[in-house]
């Protein structure tokens, strides 16, 4: 359909007019406006990006991709492109959930409330899009609720300026014996080509007695980076676990029989990945 791009690495050096044949299509050729490309314009091992007019492929931007670069973020910065840079596909994904903490249970089981992971979102932009610079915006991981009937905090949004956003993971809630805390709700869609839900958290056991084998609410995964396993204790205090990788929920805290109030555990920070296709 005339619209759609199509990218491909060139095998070796063209000898001759460039061509490209497409299931559905008989062979076309690749211009530079109404110019087709003729012997040794497109060189061996580069990665040329073409887009279909309805009529014939042409080359985007003129140019060919001879190198592709990865700038990653985890703190809030400014981006400023690589030179030469022609486009970029831009990825993140929200903050984690803080867990919430549980007060002591004596006589049961109480655990708090696991938090969500952040939302995934993906986008295609081009220079002109980005432009000189754009600011990165990567809030710090979300703290889980103190030991005792306490929230954790809300995970936090990350974004490329207003072009990109991934939303935070919600928190765990405290909890009392007999009361379970609040699931923290995964972040919501965010903005992108591919926007996505980030996960909600998987409860722990809640129970008025203590003969049964006690293990702590799960936070939510994300995308590029799991929670922990949960912790099983049969008798004692569970502090919640952190998760591993990035913009995962934290897992509650956990008493079982015990006079001891557990904490929650934090939530994994956000991430930002930006893919630039580059040429110079």
């Amino acid at each position: 359909a005339a619209g759609q791009a199509f990218s491909f690495i060139a095998a070796s050096t063209n000898t001759g007019a460039v061509t490209v044949a497409v299931d559905g299509l008989t062979a076309k050729n690749v211009k530079v406006g109404s110019t087709a490309l003729t012997s040794g314009q497109i060189a061996a091992d580069t990665m040329v990006s073409i887009r279909y007019d309805g009529t014939q492929f042409q080359l985007l931007d003129g140019k060919n991709i001879t190198n592709v670069a990865l700038q990653v973020f985890s703190a809030t910065v400014t981006y400023t492109p690589t030179a030469g840079m022609l486009y970029a596909i831009a990825e993140c994904v929200g903050g984690g959930g803080g867990a919430g903490g549980t007060a002591a249970s004596a006589t049961g089981v109480s655990t708090g409330g696991p938090g969500g992971a952040g939302s995934y979102a993906r986008i295609r932009l081009t220079a002109s899009q980005i432009g000189a610079s754009q600011a990165v915006t990567v809030p710090a991981a979300a703290s889980g609720g103190a030991a005792g009937n306490n929230d954790g905090a809300d995970g936090g949004d990350v974004s490329l300026g207003t072009l990109l956003i991934c939303k935070g993971g919600g928190h765990g809630g405290g909890s009392t014996p007999g009361t379970a805390g609040l699931i923290g709700s995964g972040g919501v869609a965010g903005t992108g080509d591919v926007a996505s839900h980030g996960a909600s958290g998987i409860p722990g056991i809640n129970a008025s007695i203590t003969t049964v084998i006690a293990y702590n609410s799960v936070g939510g995964s994300s995308p590029w980076g799991g929670s922990q396993a949960p912790g099983v204790i049969s008798g004692g205090v569970v502090t919640g676990q952190s998760p591993t990788g990035y913009g995962g929920g934290g897992n509650g805290g956990v008493s079982h029989g015990s006079g001891t109030a557990a904490a929650g555990g934090n939530g994994a920070k956000g991430y930002l990945i930006v893919t630039e296709f580059i040429s110079q």
